[in-house]
């Protein structure tokens, strides 16, 4: 008896393993559409397809990368098939699987809607660093928005599931939709493959636009049997130890030293400077030296600021962080007898200023304010400042001011406004190319107005404590801000490479230099030369030191570059060229519209790969 119910429960076992697999098998099909629709979302992010093959790779595509990211999701469930075959337990890891998949999945299509890349370890840096916001601002709208759809994923898995496990369900032909997509997935990759070797653009370039798409490559294979193509790809050093600078800086001229101020205002774009906007920052420009044409060194903060301190590219980013090297504007005003005043709204360890620009003088200086909102945090800068500016030294000072409110786009409600016409939430899963700019411009216009006051406090200040005719003062922004401005359903920044995102004001009041507006290219790379050589008077060419020249140098400039965290543009008076991820390259005019490749954009090109080397060790 013993050894019969033994086999029973054996048997029993058995059926209960086939009856879970195969209930999983249809579960796991059944979202492959759902999948498939999910992912075929980002089509219309897509350049123009121009040729058939490009056509039927993208066809292809769709419900191949659909069905493996199916295959992948169920992956945990088929594993407690094996292991611990209990039909309610499979299934209430299925659907779990199954609702983070897809949570996931429309996420990254917000992200990728209006910043043009996909969730990736840079997304979860920023994320668990409490830099959210960077991302994705979370107004109350956009919570609620969230909350009602996550609901409505799990009710639509709960459903599927349930539909999985019905006698009419079961009698449709999975087995064959299973091989069917199975050689999708083949040809698919067996295309892909080709497409790399031989440089087909229209098939790889499609690869970015679908969320954690890596189709097979094998240039070496190809290559022996004659498939290989110099397809313009662009490959750039990322690592090896820094070599920065290239030679010792020469050491500092001696004498008494000006004061420096920076004033950067979080996504200040270039064309908002005015007497209604900006009336304090308007004035101040008007006895200034202007600098009109001028681009970040980045498309969103991190990389703003850092080019604006060290004066390289953005690819240096990462070994500067690993190695904690901090600005050599910092070290040179450190030999000087510089003090430091620095005062930031955000807190300087999310990026990681500690880490880099400010890195030797971290425990000098305070990494956050306290502040319930970033009015309140930028009101206390503010008054920072002209604590620090009343004490009395003989040595000069160096000060940082980075206000943070337009950032979330606030300011005050009681006061008046100069843009009374303003959007009364910001909700960035309502943007979309049919959106009015207007409204979320003028609000954010008023957050500008709000700091324009607290830069006028720290104007006034200076004037105050008589120290405005011994201090350099330069203003400015760490990037733009975009509204679908081109027409191509950019909003924000972080997305693309544009004048809107990418173009800030720079105005620098520097006693006995005059008032003057100048309408050459000028880039945030161009200040650490200006800083280290024209006023601590080192000798070295900036070359040595920085891949910018210095902003009275006016030798014209071919192009500037702008990065991100793994792609960049160079930027010309008429043209970006655009270097992505994949190392595909994208031509686009002054209007940052699709366009051809020119010769300027070509040389362009060249000369960057230089640049983006020089300062690591060969």
């Amino acid at each position: 008896m013993a050894a019969e119910g033994e086999k029973m429960a054996k048997t029993s076992k058995k059926g209960g393993r086939k009856e879970a697999f195969w209930w999983l098998f249809r579960f796991m099909l059944l979202n492959s559409l759902v999948m498939a629709a999910l992912v075929a979302r980002y089509i219309p992010s897509m350049p123009p397809l121009d040729t058939f093959s490009a056509k039927l790779f993208l066809a292809l595509s769709i419900p191949a990368h659909a069905f493996t990211l199916s295959l992948l999701a169920a992956l945990p469930a088929l594993l407690m098939v094996a292991v611990y075959p209990n039909k309610k337990a499979v299934s209430a890891l299925s659907v779990t699987s199954f609702c983070l998949l897809v949570i996931t999945i429309l996420v990254d299509t917000a992200v990728f809607a209006l910043y043009r890349f996909h969730l990736n370890g840079m997304v979860l840096e920023l994320l668990t660093g409490g830099a959210a916001g960077e991302i994705l601002p979370l107004s109350a709208k956009t919570k609620a928005v969230i909350a009602i759809e996550v609901m409505v994923v799990i009710a639509g898995e709960c459903l599927l599931a349930i539909a999985a496990a019905k006698p009419f369900i079961a009698k449709v032909p999975f087995k064959k939709i299973f091989i069917a997509l199975a050689l999708l997935l083949f040809t698919a990759n067996a295309i892909h493959v080709w497409a790399d070797a031989g440089g087909e653009s229209g098939i790889t370039r499609q690869v970015r636009f679908l969320p954690f798409f890596k189709p097979l490559t094998a240039r070496k294979l190809m290559s022996k049997i004659g498939i290989k193509s110099d397809d313009g790809r662009v490959k750039l050093k990322s690592d090896g130890s820094l070599r920065y600078p290239l030679t010792d800086l020469q050491a500092p001229q001696g004498g008494q030293k000006p004061n420096i101020l920076v004033v950067m205002v979080d996504s200040l774009r270039a064309d908002c400077v005015d007497p209604v906007t900006t009336p304090n920052i308007n004035a101040f420009a008007e006895e200034s030296i202007y600098f009109k044409n001028h681009l970040s060194s980045g498309n969103a903060t991190r990389f703003g600021v850092f080019g604006f301190f060290y004066g390289v590219h953005a690819n240096y980013w990462h070994q500067i962080l690993a190695e904690q090297k901090p600005a050599l504007m910092i070290d040179e005003a450190q030999k000087l007898g510089y003090r430091f005043g620095v005062f930031a709204s955000a807190p300087l360890t999310s990026p990681e200023f500690d880490r880099t620009v400010f890195s030797s003088i971290r425990d000098k200086i305070a990494l956050s304010v306290k502040g319930e909102s970033a009015m309140e945090r930028d009101g206390e800068i503010t008054r920072r400042f002209e604590e620090f500016a009343a004490e009395k030294s003989t040595a000069p000072f160096f000060s940082f001011l980075f206000y943070d409110s337009p950032h979330s786009y606030e300011f005050p409600k009681d006061k008046p406004l100069p843009y009374p016409n303003y959007a009364k939430e910001l909700n960035h899963l309502d943007l979309g190319p049919d959106t009015d700019p207007e409204p979320y411009l003028n609000r954010l216009k008023n957050s500008y107005n709000y700091v324009d006051g607290e830069v006028g406090k720290v104007i006034e200040t200076l004037r105050r404590e008589k120290l405005l005719e011994n201090t350099i003062v330069f203003i400015t922004g760490d990037h733009g801000e975009e509204f679908n401005d081109s027409g191509q359903g950019f909003w924000g920044h972080n997305g693309s490479f544009s004048r809107f995102q990418a173009g800030v004001p720079l105005m620098v009041r520097w006693p006995g230099k005059g008032s003057i507006e100048v309408e050459r290219l000028t880039s945030h790379e161009d200040v650490a030369p200006t800083v280290i050589g024209d006023i601590f008077g080192v000798k070295n060419p900036p070359s040595d030191y920085s891949n910018g020249q210095s902003l009275f140098d006016q030798t014209p400039r071919e192009f500037v570059t702008i990065g991100s965290w793994d792609s960049f543009a160079l930027a010309g008076e008429d043209f970006f060229t655009v270097v992505l991820p994949t190392g595909e390259v994208e031509y686009r005019d002054g209007n940052y519209h699709p366009s051809k490749p020119t010769g300027e954009s070509q040389k362009a090109m060249v000369a960057s790969l230089e640049q983006m080397g020089r300062f690591f060790a060969k």
